[in-house]
């Protein structure tokens, strides 16, 4: 192996796996024979070490390395805009020496999460999901042991807790997210919002740190709605009212002044259409945060009326989102879907409550139930126009679709005694909701 080849130039020898039934096994021996092709031309130090094993295990995949940033920058990074493209590439492809191996680990997990064996161009072991997984685990396990808390090691976890949350590993996904919060904050990305920081500090840099944060904060969030465990500690706090939310460059709206690739801010109770999807993402993630908070007040008339509140705000909201072009809809499809989710949290509270409100209060018990089960009426029907929406998107397209888009099509379809639909029409509206939960499922396996 020479020092002076460019890294992704480097061709390794594949040795094909074992057919073990065991995903460990197989993990166990793809590391095993990756990282024997690294140490037997020379000895190298970890950094190199774990970017040649990388990069061999993407090999692996039937892909080269520019085809999975590629496909991570076309379809994932479209609900997890955390990756500065720019900075990414630059550090793949402009430095004769192996990248670090923080960055390295990086790479790995856009590798996981954009890989489909049905869609890999080539890949002579037929390398399952499972496997790959698994090895990917490791490598982050032992990545932690090695290396101090770093940008690039956070982003990797968070992008290993979407793959376990599209894979429907729920339990999995909340630990790997509360380890990247923690890791965050040994590395201060919590800190400072990039308007506070000094004109001579790398801007960009600063901002993904921000971004970062803020997407540990909206993933742990919207996982503890799919493990109903309302009550359950949060590891991250959600800043007040007054915080600024950060979009990235490309985001940006025309009418806004300055140099269009530098990201600015807008407040939570700006119009978040004006500045993009991951802004209105943290929008939504702020309203679910309240209605955490809304359902521990143990008043049940001071709950209810905060509730209202809620439901007043989201639905607002919603509209806001939804009357947008329809050209750049599906952009903001994970806000819509974080949003509606925060709403049948809230509905179907009220409506398990109901036996508990005395004639008394403000709204009668029937009063609340008629309006409670109208709002999952349109909630569905927003559902099935959002998945009509998205009839036509690709297996490969489905990578820009959030995995909570899924998990709102279940909820739909357990709730839909509450629709209006009747005969004919409620079948209809079962089987499109329905054909949109397999299509995700083959693209992710769960």
């Amino acid at each position: 192996m020479s020092s002076t080849s460019h890294p992704q130039s480097l061709q390794f020898h594949q040795k094909p796996l074992p057919a073990f039934q065991n995903a460990l096994v197989r993990s166990s021996l793809l590391l095993s024979n990756a990282l024997s092709n690294v140490l037997l031309p020379e000895p190298t130090n970890a950094h190199s070490t774990l970017y040649f094993q990388v990069l061999q295990i993407v090999q692996t995949t039937g892909r080269s390395v520019e085809d999975v940033i590629a496909s991570y920058f076309c379809g994932v990074h479209a609900f997890i805009p955390i990756i500065s493209r720019p900075g990414f590439r630059d550090e793949i492809t402009n430095h004769a020496a192996p990248p670090s191996g923080p960055f390295s680990v990086l790479l790995l997990s856009i590798c996981l999460i954009t890989y489909h064996p049905a869609l890999a161009p080539y890949a002579p072991q037929s390398l399952d999901r499972e496997t790959l997984f698994l090895a990917t685990k490791t490598i982050f396990a032992q990545a932690q042991a090695i290396f101090p808390p770093s940008l690039p090691l956070i982003q990797a976890g968070i992008i290993i807790a979407v793959y376990e949350y599209a894979h429907c590993k729920l339990n999995d996904a909340i630990t790997s997210i509360c380890v990247c919060a923690r890791m965050g904050q040994a590395a201060r990305i919590h800190i400072e919002e990039p308007a506070q920081q000094g004109k001579y500090c790398n801007r960009q840099h600063v901002e993904d740190e921000y971004n970062t944060w803020w997407q540990i904060i909206i993933l742990e969030r919207t996982l503890i709605c799919e493990l109903d465990d309302f009550k359950l500690p949060l590891v991250t706090q959600i800043p007040d009212m007054s915080v600024q939310l950060p979009k990235e460059g490309h985001e940006a709206n025309p009418k806004s002044q300055g140099n269009s690739e530098t990201s600015t801010v807008c407040g939570i109770e700006s119009d978040a259409t004006e500045y993009g999807g991951f802004a209105s993402t943290a929008q939504a993630a702020w309203y679910l945060d309240q209605v955490f908070r809304a359902l521990h007040v143990d008043d049940l008339d001071k709950r209810l009326v905060q509730l209202d509140g809620l439901d007043h705000a989201l639905r607002t909201f919603l509209n806001i989102i939804m009357d947008s072009d329809g050209r750049i809809l599906r952009r903001y499809c994970t806000p819509i879907v974080l949003a509606i989710r925060t709403l049948y949290i809230l509905h179907l509270h009220i409506l398990s409550q109901v036996p508990q409100i005395k004639e008394s209060h403000k709204r009668t018990p029937s009063e609340l139930r008629r309006q409670s089960s109208a709002v999952l009426n349109t909630l569905i029907t927003m559902t099935e126009d959002i998945t009509t929406v998205h009839s036509d998107v690709s297996l490969p397209l489905m990578d820009s679709l959030p995995p909570s888009f899924a998990f709102i099509i279940s909820t739909t379809i357990k709730n839909m005694k509450y629709s209006e639909f009747q005969n004919d029409r409620l079948d209809a509206a079962k089987k499109k909701l329905d054909l949109s939960l397999q299509k995700f499922r083959q693209r992710w396996g769960a």
